[in-house]
């Protein structure tokens, strides 16, 4: 089997290129007992008054570790998560705080997703169509257009073993 990737959405670059996403996605590799908490707050904040009304709960002291290693932990990611919500204060012209605050929801996924597929995957891309045996894979067979795919990793192009492919979402309003 040959697998190609063809490289389509590149607003969507400009979402994965933000430094703070992956200074967030860094930490969560390295503390993965925050994902539970990134998925809180990713999914609960449609809007920016959202987000901070979930970080000023986050950080009630009732809520926060007695431990100090802990709680600096937990007061690092949440400034990290602010600091990528934040971004939606300035977005991009022609778009509204905001339709960016859901891109860069999803970019959260994303980076998160192509880093954990980097472990497993020697070849990777992102918002792409995936030809298989020259082929575009469809949402259904009768569309005429691929279905772009936000994540996407095989062990090799030609003669392909084994991929995983992913169309990651979260939701988009409240």
């Amino acid at each position: 089997m040959k697998v190609n990737f063809i490289h389509t959405d590149e607003y969507m670059d400009y979402v994965h290129s933000q430094q703070e996403i992956h200074d967030l996605a860094d930490f969560l590799l390295s503390e993965p007992e925050f994902l539970p908490e990134v998925a809180a707050a990713v999914l609960k904040s449609y809007k920016l008054g959202e987000f901070e009304k979930w970080r000023m709960s986050y950080l009630n002291l009732n809520n926060l570790a007695k431990a100090k290693a802990k709680r600096a932990k937990q007061e690092r990611f949440a400034t990290m998560l602010k600091k990528v919500f934040d971004l939606a204060l300035t977005p991009p012209e022609g778009e509204s705080e905001e339709q960016f605050l859901k891109k860069l929801r999803g970019g959260i996924l994303e980076v998160l997703v192509s880093r954990f597929l980097v472990e497993r995957y020697c070849c990777l891309s992102s918002n792409c169509l995936v030809c298989v045996d020259g082929q575009l894979l469809k949402a259904k067979p009768e569309d005429t257009a691929g279905k772009t795919m936000d994540v996407a990793g095989v062990d090799k192009l030609a003669d392909t073993q084994i991929g995983e492919w992913y169309e990651c979402k979260v939701s988009t309003g409240g």
